[in-house]
């Protein structure tokens, strides 16, 4: 397989979607145009607001008021691109009130020509108090975790591809499930994200190439960057790492959408595992 394009986006959503809808659309415009293949765009793309509003901003993806699902999909189709990205899903009418109430799920997509190929919603959610140095943040008050962990997706132009969302770049262990999945073992993992700038500063590049070096696969970090509404700043740096843990391309520091793209080789997965044989894709002896 020849090597393609791939591209990494980072933006700064607000509260407002149709603001971020423009945004994201341009971006997918740039991707495209660039010649990239696929488009990975951050966690929270459709909005990132203040825990009361969440709920009321969510929507369901087969809601047909979902203009921000609906519009991508319809990018997707005309530009020929495939697309990952995370919005707020509201849960279906069916699932328990007790366990939803004001929650939504916060869910990773990939999408192509109109169709969904994948999603994942986010199981570790990120609950931290790190004051007085950081930021204090309990995702569980406005987020329903997921249950399962989706194989990786075949066929992608990056290969089977992974998907996780944010602070699971931290957890080992459905990293490695996708590694070794028997069918489609992950060549590719994504973690589309919105770093908080005090935990993004010390730990975002230092994870991403830990678990591209551990999984000898692509590694793509999409990025929320900048500030999106009074006290709320993301750190940005979307970047690509490839199988060796390089950094192959990575968005500058300043705010506002951009996007940086890096040619993706599977040759090249399949070289570093071959000569440095870490056992991937079968899965790790208990010990």
């Amino acid at each position: 397989m020849a090597p393609i394009l791939a591209a990494v986006a980072q933006m700064t959503s607000t509260p407002s979607i149709a603001h971020n809808l423009s945004i994201v659309l341009g971006l997918i415009e740039r991707a495209s145009a660039l010649g990239a293949k696929i488009l990975f765009l951050p966690e929270a793309a459709d909005f990132i607001a203040p825990a009361s509003e969440v709920a009321k901003l969510s929507r369901g993806l087969r809601d047909p008021k979902n203009e921000f699902y609906w519009a991508i999909a319809d990018a997707t189709r005309r530009k020929d691109i495939w697309v990952n990205f995370c919005l707020h899903e509201a849960p279906e009418p069916n699932v328990p009130k007790l366990d939803t109430e004001g929650r939504c799920f916060n869910t990773n997509l990939l999408l192509h020509k109109g169709h969904l190929e994948g999603w994942y919603q986010k199981m570790k959610l990120f609950d931290v108090d790190l004051a007085p140095n950081g930021p204090t943040i309990k995702e569980s008050n406005t987020t329903i975790p997921g249950d399962e962990l989706h194989p990786p997706i075949p066929n992608t132009p990056v290969g089977n591809l992974g998907l996780q969302t944010c602070f699971d770049t931290r957890f080992s262990r459905p990293f490695h499930a996708l590694l070794s999945d028997k069918r489609y073992p992950a060549t590719a993992i994504t973690y589309p994200s919105a770093f908080a700038t005090h935990t993004g500063a010390a730990h975002w590049q230092t994870l991403l190439k830990a678990r591209a070096i551990e999984g000898q696969c692509y590694i793509f970090g999409s990025a929320q960057a900048g500030e999106h509404y009074p006290g709320r700043r993301s750190y940005g740096h979307a970047m690509i790492v490839d199988p060796w843990g390089t950094v192959i391309a990575q968005c500058s520091q300043k705010d506002g959408p951009q996007i940086c793209v890096a040619e993706v080789d599977l040759e090249y997965v399949a070289k570093v595992r071959k000569e440095m044989p870490m056992g991937w894709p079968e899965p790790e002896p208990e010990l």
